[in-house]
Parts: structure tokens; sequence; C-alpha cells
């Protein structure tokens, strides 16, 4: 991987209803994953958005042993959260992931 390594923290949501019926999503940590955050290219912009998806970066990590990633964790770098839109296998081996992410406003404290 070519780039600036960083940590960021995979959550995984709980859904639960309120005593009021609400649907109430909590996030927990599941996993710490160093890997490298970059900018969507403008090619990825427009094939996500083909599929009435939207993604602002992509974030590529070698895989955890024991850690699965699914479109409906996120992950969080410091105050900024980003939802994972869609995750695939780089090459098909199972060695190397990338996530396509959309960062999300929710996650702002």
């Amino acid at each position: 991987m070519i780039g600036h390594r960083i940590l960021m923290i995979l959550q995984r949501g709980t859904h639960a209803k309120s005593s009021r019926g609400v649907d109430t999503v909590t996030y927990s940590d599941i996993a710490r994953i160093i890997g490298v955050l970059k900018p969507a290219t403008g090619n990825e912009k427009l094939l996500a958005d083909k599929l009435g998806k939207q993604i602002t970066d992509t974030f590529v990590f070698d895989k955890v042993p024991g850690v699965t990633v699914t479109e409906g964790d996120r992950i969080r770098y410091g105050d900024k959260v980003y939802d994972i839109i869609w995750a695939k296998d780089v090459n098909s081996r199972g060695r190397r992931y990338e996530l396509s992410l959309n960062y999300s406003e929710q996650g702002k404290a």
C-alpha cells in the first residue's frame, strides 16, 4: 500500500427499539485496523452514483484475522465517522481489502 498509514476503528451497530418504539442504533468498537485512507477517484464516484450510492473516500488495509467487515459497519478516525458503502477483496486473494466510504455527518460530536 502506498500512502500514509493511519489507525481506524471498525465499529458495528446494534439495533434496538426504545420504549417509545423508536429504532435506535448503538455502535461499539470491534477492531483496530491500520491502512491507507484516500479520496475517492472520479471514476469510483461515478460508478457509485450509477449504483445509487455516494462515496467520498476509500480505505485500503491488510486483512485482520478473525475480523469480518460488512456494509452496515462504519469506520471511525478521530472525530470523523465514515459509513461503509461496500467492501471488496482486492485481487480476490483474501489478503487485502478496499472499503468504499461515505463521510457521515451523524458521527460528528
